[in-house]
This record gives C-alpha cells, sequence and structure tokens, in this order.
C-alpha cells in the first residue's frame, strides 16, 4: 500500500526548529493564546509579559498534571491514531512548528497525522461536555501557525486513556487572522523590551 504524506505536513516538519530554552521564553505559543487574550483564568497576559522578558537559565518546572499528561501523551495518541485509522509522524522531543511568515509565532504539536490533522491531547479527571476555551484558543492558534485545516482536539481520562472524547475542528480563517494579530503585537512588545538583549 503505498502512503500519502501532504505537502502541507512536510512543510511543517521541515520548517520546525528545536528552540534553545531562550527563544522558547521569548516565542509566542500556542500554550500563551488564552492568556494572551485574557481567557485563561489562572495567568493574566501582564503576568505572561512579565515571565517573557525575565530570562531563565532552564525552563520553569511543570505542575504534576502536566507531567502525568506529558507521559500518557503517546499512548493516548496511539489509541487515537488506530481508532481513527490515522497515520502519524512524531517531531522531535523540543521542536516547534514555525509561522512560515511571523518570527517567533511557534507551536509545539502533540501529534500530526500524514493527511494533514493536528491532533492536540488534553488528560484530565473528568471528560468535558465541550471544549474548554483555552484549549479552542490553542487549536485555533495551531490551525493558524501550521496553515494545516483540520484538528482532533481529544481529551483523555489520567486514570483509563481509553476513555476519551474528541472534538473536531477546522479552520477558521478570519478569525484565526485576528488571533494571530493580537499575537504579534505580544511578540512586538516583548521584543521592544528584550531590545538590550
Amino acid at each position: 500500500m503505498l502512503l500519502h504524506v501532504s505537502r502541507q505536513v512536510l512543510r511543517v516538519l521541515n520548517t520546525s526548529k528545536v528552540l534553545s530554552v531562550k527563544e522558547r521564553q521569548r516565542a509566542v505559543t500556542a500554550t500563551n493564546v488564552a492568556k494572551v487574550l485574557g481567557l485563561d483564568p489562572y495567568v493574566s497576559a501582564p503576568e505572561l509579559l512579565a515571565a517573557k522578558v525575565r530570562v531563565l537559565e532552564e525552563s520553569p518546572p511543570m505542575s504534576i498534571a502536566a507531567k502525568i499528561g506529558v507521559a500518557l501523551e503517546r499512548e493516548v495518541l496511539e489509541l487515537h491514531a488506530n481508532e481513527y485509522k490515522l497515520f502519524l509522524t512524531y517531531m522531535p522531543p523540543g521542536s516547534f512548528a514555525q509561522h512560515p511568515v511571523h518570527r517567533g509565532l511557534a507551536a509545539a504539536l502533540d501529534g500530526l497525522s500524514w493527511c494533514g490533522k493536528i491532533i492536540e491531547i488534553k488528560t484530565s479527571g473528568l471528560l468535558p461536555d465541550r471544549p474548554e476555551i483555552v484549549h479552542v484558543c490553542q487549536i485555533l492558534f495551531l490551525l493558524a501557525v501550521t496553515g494545516l485545516k483540520r484538528a482532533h482536539l481529544v481529551y483523555a481520562l489520567r486514570k483509563d486513556v481509553t476513555q476519551r472524547v474528541v472534538f473536531a475542528f477546522d479552520a477558521k480563517p478570519e478569525l484565526q487572522a485576528k488571533i494571530v494579530e493580537r499575537m504579534l503585537t505580544f511578540r512586538d512588545v516583548i521584543d521592544v523590551i528584550n531590545e538590550d538583549d
């Protein structure tokens, strides 16, 4: 059987790069979208800005929930790929997809199918009835950075990753353009503050 990898997927893979700690800290990534838009209940845009302008020698420590999520990610990806009959490609650890035009906009992808579908994994104690707004923002930014058109947001139970709920998303170019514009403004402020570095 001959398998086809879309050109968009090859472009994403070929333009991805491993970012240093300093580059990663200053990049505006999918994890930051809800914070920049003022929709994250835990971290505000000013708090994120303060973190982005401090030069750290190493990444800040991950929460226990985040560590568990990262540890379960590959298993959930493989279960999802089998269920949806997707062939996956894996990006190297620490590698970020780069926006084709806008420097400093980057996204770490949990999974990427050969047909060009982004798979974003979230683990939690309960399966939601609908996606959380912070994750919807993240998905739209991932689609904007990569130029891909479809994504799956997969929530899996931490206690039993075979229990999952999947939300499918299609690209929303107008909304994504507005999100990218806000992220670029935020990135420009970081650049101005860090001009001396």
